[in-house]
């Protein structure tokens, strides 16, 4: 299962969404998530982690201007420490949540404890990053309170990159979200309005652990 990242480039500044499994834990995943590690058989490869990748691009870490998470999983939450420099945009009640749930399995404090004097902003409803409809943030709860979404404008194409809001194609084709331990009718709700917004927009929908769409598209240092 993929837990890809997602770096965006505009003339205002780098876009990153989601930071994917801590490099931390990368390095060492019986120490820093054993239960985890243990369960989710986590691949132990340095390259893979966010910082590798974004510096594999000729980029520094210091170059990325905000930092989207979907929400504060540790599979998606992991690199956010790496950004002390960047803005945080995150959804309402998110930041609570996280650390309300800390005990785990899924939030883990060690991700999330070194970002406290970082600059978060929470939003509770959907945002033009740039103003210009290229980067919208889509306030999508459910799978947590403050799960997110992005819709991104390219030239010749138009993604919504769904977070965790789904993790089946099956999800899609009926429009209900069926994630573990959601608020499965908030996430429903949310999920058919980005289908919605899929077809107004014409928008392709990236469903972010699914591997057939993971292989589908090409990967850093390539880009879309």
């Amino acid at each position: 299962m993929p837990c890809p990242s997602f770096l965006i480039e505009h003339d205002r500044g780098l876009v990153l969404f989601d930071t994917g499994v801590s490099p931390r834990g990368l390095a060492n995943p019986e120490e820093y998530f054993p239960h985890l590690a243990e369960r989710f058989q986590l691949e132990r490869r340095p390259d893979l982690g966010v910082d590798y990748q974004i510096r594999g691009l000729g980029l520094r870490l210091e170059d990325v201007k905000y930092v989207v998470p979907s929400h504060l999983h540790f599979d998606h939450a992991g690199g956010l420490y790496l950004f002390p420099g960047s803005t945080f945009i995150v959804g309402e009640g998110e930041i609570e949540h996280a650390y309300m749930n800390s005990s785990g399995p899924y939030f883990l404090l060690d991700d999330i404890s070194p970002t406290r004097s970082f600059r978060w902003i929470e939003i509770g409803g959907d945002l033009d990053l740039f103003g210009d409809g290229s980067v919208s943030i889509l306030f999508s709860p459910g799978h947590t309170p403050g799960s997110l979404a992005l819709f991104v404008r390219l030239p010749d194409r138009n993604f919504i990159l769904s977070g965790d809001s789904c993790h089946y194609p099956a999800e899609v084709q009926l429009g209900a979200a069926r994630s573990p331990g959601a608020d499965a009718p908030r996430a429903t709700r949310s999920l058919q309005r980005l289908i919605l917004l899929r077809d107004t927009w014409d928008a392709y929908f990236w469903i972010g652990h699914d591997m057939g769409q993971w292989q589908e598209w090409p990967h850093a240092p390539a880009s879309i």
